[in-house]
């Protein structure tokens, strides 16, 4: 049978965090014969992956792929198996509001025209939250979409639509290479734009994220973009939004923290962050956001060499 709405979800590594996805969406699909979630396991299984299946499989399609394969095979492996108009990509350290799918059925209802819609991401369970956590929530360094010169956008797959039959014709995710394993979804962002598809990116669309716990972890995380960015401004087709990196290129990691710690004074401010309490967060958000300038450096080094930074710094 042909469906609506196919919900999109990779998981690698988290089955609590899957857990709690499904079950929010559960209430979603019941009764709505024209939706479907598909779920696919990036080359892991455990006994609380099976406890998850049993609980869920009257709800979900699932598939385990042999081996990882990186988070942009496994999404187009759930696109594959998709039978819907719409793909909606989520992901397992997220949950659902109630009103969701709702939401987003009556948007591409009243606005048929739509190839997609972006939403953002909200901080689950703030008051719990550690330092990590609560900095992260503070200074927006949630995975969210992005506005960038020209009316481009980079959207997340957090909470993300797309018309399948434009996703197809793009060929779906870049698989292979640097956007295996992150910068996937920025990628089909600027593909889709040059694409000249019809775009509505809205905040009042999300789903909750869960928030951080570990500094390292998020620069790691941070990184992966960086690495991204970095090689998309190597590429034969170079976006102009990222050309910020080329002016870091000579900073060392130090040089980034301090660069970050500094520019972050402006957003504790308006958050009134004051003395020890404003340099912990200033910190740690620093901390993470280095990993931007770290990621990019090692991409554009390792495309382009050492000698050929100086090249690319002088073409721009």
């Amino acid at each position: 049978m042909h469906k609506r709405l196919s919900i999109l979800v990779c998981t690698h590594r988290r089955p609590q965090g899957l857990s709690e996805l499904l079950r929010t969406l559960a209430p979603q699909i019941a009764d709505h014969g024209d939706r479907e979630v598909i779920v696919v396991n990036d080359g892991t299984h455990d006994a609380d992956y099976e406890q998850v299946v049993r609980e869920f499989g009257d709800l979900m399609q699932y598939d385990v792929l042999p081996r990882s394969l990186g988070i942009a095979a496994a999404r187009n492996r759930t696109a594959a198996l998709a039978s819907g108009t719409y793909l909606v990509f989520t992901d397992d350290d997220c949950v659902a509001p109630p009103h969701w799918l709702d939401w987003l059925d009556a948007r591409l209802r009243t606005q048929p025209e739509l190839d997609v819609v972006a939403g953002t991401t909200r901080p689950r369970d703030l008051d719990a939250a550690n330092l990590v956590g609560r900095t992260q929530a503070a200074f927006q360094l949630l995975p969210r979409p992005h506005s960038h010169e020209g009316g481009m956008w980079s959207f997340v797959t957090a909470c993300l639509a797309v018309r399948a039959d434009l996703f197809r014709s793009l060929d779906g995710f870049r698989a292979l290479g640097t956007f295996a394993i992150a910068g996937e979804d920025t990628d089909l962002s600027f593909r889709m734009a040059r694409h000249h598809a019809r775009i509505k990116v809205d905040d009042q669309w999300w789903v909750e994220h869960v928030l951080a716990r570990s500094v390292r972890a998020e620069f790691r995380r941070f990184y992966r973009y960086g690495y991204s960015n970095g090689a998309q401004l190597m590429s034969d087709n170079p976006p102009r939004q990222f050309d910020y990196h080329l002016k870091r290129l000579h900073l060392t990691w130090f040089g980034a923290v301090r660069a970050h710690l500094n520019y972050n004074r402006v957003r504790a401010k308006d958050l009134e962050l004051q003395g020890l309490r404003s340099f912990a967060y200033r910190l740690t958000a620093a901390l993470i956001q280095a990993g931007l300038d770290e990621g990019a450096k090692a991409a554009i080094i390792k495309l382009r060499g050492e000698k050929g930074i100086a090249k690319v710094m002088g073409s721009k």
